[in-house]
């Protein structure tokens, strides 16, 4: 038995933890879930069974009181990274949600425990193994690898995980350089997307109203200002544009105060979060998807967006940047359009080209190239079958 810890159950922006949980269970490893906290879907992207629902702060509480032991040898142990207290707090809260899960888990059967990012669902991930007396594993996406917010925590555990599953082969480079000669197993393996429920329109459709979309996080890393440099631009001079954005997060009260979005509105709207299947109903129809990633002060970005994935599945043209992993994915010209960061004129320019210089002669191409690529390389059920290949083989080192 296979347990995930995620951040969150029912997830709005990390529906591909329980896709790929979803995957990895029908290729015949059977899957539970451990999330920290209730998310704010109103229903799971796939299905997934917890263990136990994710514990009120009072239950935290009460667990640290429980093992105050094992939290004590837990923080002396990890005194030779020379922690902050924030971290030691860190450790203490991982350890609590550890004593929670950990009869659950044993309960069920749980033989390995993999985690969703190098975090705090690490931690608890380590904590937990180590009460099962098993290994444990994580996927590595983006920013907890190059730009972690809490670096000796991270080195502590790169020196006790069994394996990470990166999401991109940028991610897996950091890794190896950061681990230097502990043999720390890696391997690349892709967040993947469900084919069977996303369904491609090599044609696009036609509107009266045309439609831009963007759909992430509303936090510094995806390019929203970029996305209001270029709004003010393309729909001042087009009133058959609209352009949706789909998200919530830090920047929201900021994006809607700006005096571009107030002019804008309602043809430039932020729709705030929606369930997974409803942002696939937003995303049927448009004319292209935009998302301008860059880095954010800490260095830190995303690694592939998944967003990106399904709009190029089916059959949406994308506009993006190669920021983190996204140039593993996305080929200028071929399956999608790439530009520099936080420059709206090279995005205006794309949209430009994709809705007015005769699209129809290269763009059915290029949705076609980019279905295929999300076949080829980043397939739900392949890539599952991938991380399961590398969890027997961290296993049977």
């Amino acid at each position: 038995m296979l347990l995930y810890v995620m951040i969150e159950h029912p997830s709005v922006s990390q529906t591909f933890v329980v896709t790929e949980a979803a995957a990895v269970q029908n290729a015949g490893m059977p899957v539970v879930g451990y999330a920290l906290r209730r998310g704010q879907a109103t229903q799971s992207a796939a299905p997934l069974d917890l263990i136990c629902p994710p514990p009120t702060k009072m239950a935290l509480v009460r667990a640290v009181v429980r093992s105050y032991r094992d939290c004590v040898r837990t923080l002396w142990r990890a005194r030779k990274h020379r922690i902050s207290l924030g971290e030691a707090a860190r450790l203490l809260l991982a350890q609590a949600h550890a004593e929670i899960a950990w009869p659950r888990a044993e309960e069920a059967g749980v033989t390995h425990v993999h985690a969703h990012f190098l975090g705090r669902t690490a931690d608890v991930s380590q904590a937990l193994a180590a009460k099962l007396c098993c290994k444990w594993t994580a996927t590595s996406h983006g920013g907890d690898a190059y730009a972690p917010a809490e670096v000796a925590l991270l080195d502590r555990r790169l020196q006790d995980i069994a394996g990470v599953a990166c999401a991109n082969a940028r991610v897996e480079r950091e890794l190896v350089r950061r681990a230097g000669n502990t043999h720390l197993m890696t391997r690349v393996v892709h967040c993947g997307v469900n084919l069977e429920s996303l369904r491609f329109q090599p044609n696009g459709t036609s509107r009266r109203v045309r439609r831009l979309i963007t759909v992430g996080r509303l936090v510094a890393t995806k390019g929203h200002w970029t996305i209001l440099d270029a709004a003010a631009q393309l729909l001042t001079r087009d009133a058959s544009l609209e352009w949706t954005i789909v998200g919530s997060g830090q920047l929201s009260e900021a994006l809607q105060g700006d005096p571009r979005y107030r002019a804008l509105y309602p043809r430039l709207q932020l729709a705030g979060p929606l369930d997974h299947s409803a942002a696939l109903q937003a995303l049927d129809g448009a004319c292209a998807f935009v998302l301008p990633c860059e880095e954010d002060a800490q260095g830190g970005s995303d690694g592939i967006p998944v967003a990106l994935m399904e709009a190029m599945a089916v059959g949406v043209p994308v506009v993006t940047t190669s920021i983190g992993g996204i140039g593993e994915l996305v080929v200028d010209g071929t399956t999608g359009f790439i530009v520099p960061p936080r420059d709206a004129a090279s995005v205006v320019r794309a949209l430009e080209w994709i809705l007015y210089t005769d699209p129809e002669s290269k763009l059915p191409d290029i949705r076609r190239s980019a279905r295929a690529r999300i076949e080829e390389d980043f397939n739900s059920r392949r890539e599952a079958q991938k991380l399961l290949e590398f969890i027997s083989e961290v296993s049977a080192r």
